[in-house]
């Protein structure tokens, strides 16, 4: 289960993240070449990758770049051209049936979060089990162990106060504390994030980075794209780039300091994107993992 460190924790001196030693862990998903259409324009070309139990990805790129259509077309939401993809336990995804079993094992925080707007926070979390139920279980209303495991969930990310709020009256950082819970509550083998510390500000989001910490090292696999580059040596076990559809790097995270990833941004500057300021000259700097001794703090 995560855990969150109170302000009185003691120091850590050891990475946030560290991928045991010895043989590796089973693959979760593997793409293999994948390539992938949108309106006419390739989005994805040639991609391939793969993510372990336990493994925390990140992607970077400029917006455009593909990161996006890559995490939809890892879920099965977006058709592939060409390429397959392949997941533990269910083999290549060429089947619905297929497709189906591997969705019950992973969890999706989507860009746009793809809450529903006029329900309430809580009844948002919850319907991360929605696929779980039958159609004749959901019209019977949630169990009282599914409830709980939700206000837990959202007294962990300091929201339980929100329970009863509608989504679309909830600040932007609120709202995807929702979706992260609603994730969360799968208790999923895989998990695709994208760019889940958005409208957080710097001490939530480093406690969320210590979240996903923590349920890696209990074997959750996870493909996060991200905006930040500060956080990167505090989440990340390596590091694909992807620029035009296409993986320009694939790299461990400890080596990101020695890449000058300002020249996938060049062309399209985002407010708040910070990757531009990694600086191949200060690798130490860089890859050096603070104390984060930090919580989220709920209300009274």
């Amino acid at each position: 289960m995560t855990r969150l460190h109170s302000p009185g924790a003691a120091p850590d001196a050891t990475p946030v993240v560290a991928l045991p030693a010895g043989t590796p862990a089973p693959p979760l998903v593997s793409a293999d070449g994948i390539r992938v259409m949108r309106g006419g324009r390739v989005v994805l070309d040639d991609v391939s990758l793969t993510v372990r139990a336990g493994e925390i990805v990140a992607l970077v790129g400029a917006s455009g770049a593909g990161k996006s259509a890559l995490l939809l077309a890892l879920s099965g939401l977006l058709p592939l051209a060409g390429g397959r993809i392949e997941a533990g336990g269910a083999g290549t995804l060429s089947s619905a049936a297929r497709w189906k079993q591997h969705r019950r094992r992973m969890a999706s925080i989507f860009q746009d979060l793809a809450l529903i707007e006029q329900a309430s926070a809580l009844h948002n979390v919850l319907v991360g089990l929605a696929d779980r139920r039958s159609p004749l279980g959901l019209m019977r209303g949630w169990r009282k162990a599914e409830i709980m495991a939700a206000a837990a969930l959202m007294g962990r990310f300091g929201i339980s106060h929100l329970a009863h709020s509608r989504v679309d009256r909830l600040s932007g950082g609120e709202r995807r504390r929702v979706a992260v819970a609603r994730a969360m509550i799968r208790d999923a083998s895989l998990l695709l994030a994208d760019e889940p510390f958005n409208s957080l500000d710097p001490e939530l989001a480093r406690g969320l980075v210590r979240c996903f910490a923590d349920e890696a090292m209990a074997g959750t696999g996870m493909i996060v794209a991200l905006h930040q580059a500060e956080l990167l040596p505090l989440l990340a076990h390596r590091v694909i780039a992807l620029e035009r559809g296409r993986v320009v790097f694939d790299c461990p995270a400890a080596d990101i300091g020695r890449r000058d990833l300002a020249p996938l941004f060049a062309s399209s500057p985002r407010p708040g994107n910070h990757l531009t300021n990694v600086n191949r000259e200060a690798p130490d700097e860089q890859l050096r993992t603070p104390s984060l001794p930090v919580q989220f703090r709920d209300r009274a």
